[in-house]
């Protein structure tokens, strides 16, 4: 048969062919913001960076505990957290391989390490992303609604548009951490391996989210202040550091959102600090997720043999 053989050619091709696109339109972007740079415009202050590190390692624990809440939730029974917190820090170092297959894997790779099936493990990593992901769109919709500074790190977004993003949101969260599992179709619980009773996610899944979150809005504020902002532009701009990882995410092609990340961040803060102090602070912001999470592997690691 030739279709089943002819369609992963396609979508190989279509990765290859995406991929380069996204690379040009980044490549591209940094190029322009690059031309106006001034290094000698950007004084780093260390202080506001380490806190942003503190920050992010403590977001990374938050997002772990959700990820052990959920997985209790589908099991119907209560998940060791020292293997599960290395099973999680290890992935998400592993988010920077191309595709981002590298997360998923490792996590499957940590099953027997938990207990729990393969396919239960695969079913969490994503409805995990989309808990993720909807968490930070609910927080992203909330500060941008909440912004009462003169500019919007995304203008054009009308206050309408933004309360029934919300609106709806909130409606799909509390469905899946209010509604019953056994009230979904079959056809759903056959295909995520549900194992358990009651919501498909708990309402201490999204709480440890949303404190994941906001440990990166915090980070948005802490990285601006680190290059020379003033509080009140990096109060006013500190969501744009919440939807750049999930613009990041959904460029699957990018490893771990490098490039797009930054490409967000600096576009955003550039017309509020200079191309300079705003390319500074999205690469800084990287290199604190970076270290941030070689900090949470290794606290996670050294936990784990003790």
């Amino acid at each position: 048969m030739p279709l089943p053989s002819a369609s992963p050619k396609i979508f190989r091709w279509l990765r290859v062919v995406l991929g380069f696109i996204v690379g040009c339109g980044v490549v591209l972007a940094l190029y322009r913001i690059v031309q106006k740079w001034n290094g000698a415009d950007v004084h780093v202050r260390w202080f506001p960076l380490v806190l942003s590190v503190i920050t992010l390692v403590a977001a990374n624990f938050f997002q772990a505990l959700g990820w052990k809440y959920l997985l209790e939730r589908m099991a119907g029974r209560t998940i060791a957290m020292r293997p599960l917190v290395s099973v999680f820090m290890s992935a998400q170092l592993a988010r920077y391989t191309p595709g981002k297959v590298g997360l998923p894997m490792v996590r499957i790779a940590g099953a027997s390490k938990l207990g729990l099936s393969v396919h239960l493990i695969a079913a969490s990593v994503g409805l995990e992303v989309a808990a993720w992901i909807g968490v930070g769109s609910w927080v992203s919709c909330g500060a941008l609604l909440c912004n009462s500074s003169g500019s919007s790190p995304v203008p054009g977004l009308s206050r309408p548009l933004l309360g029934l993003a919300l609106i709806g949101i909130s409606s799909c969260l509390s469905i899946a951490a209010l509604v019953d599992q056994r009230r979904y179709p079959h056809w759903v619980r056959r295909l995520l391996r549900f194992e358990g009773t009651g919501p498909l996610i708990s309402l201490r899944m999204l709480g440890m989210q949303l404190l994941a979150w906001l440990g990166w809005w915090v980070l948005g504020l802490l990285v601006p202040l680190s290059v020379g902002s003033s509080l009140d532009v990096a109060v006013g701009q500190a969501v744009i550091f919440i939807l750049a990882p999930i613009i990041g995410f959904l460029a699957l092609v990018a490893p771990g959102g490098l490039g797009v990340r930054e490409t967000v961040i600096s576009y955003a803060l550039a017309p509020q600090i200079g191309a300079s102090a705003a390319l500074a602070a999205a690469v800084l912001a990287r290199a604190a997720a970076l270290v941030s999470e070689l900090a949470g592997w290794l606290i996670a690691m050294v936990w784990e043999r003790r």
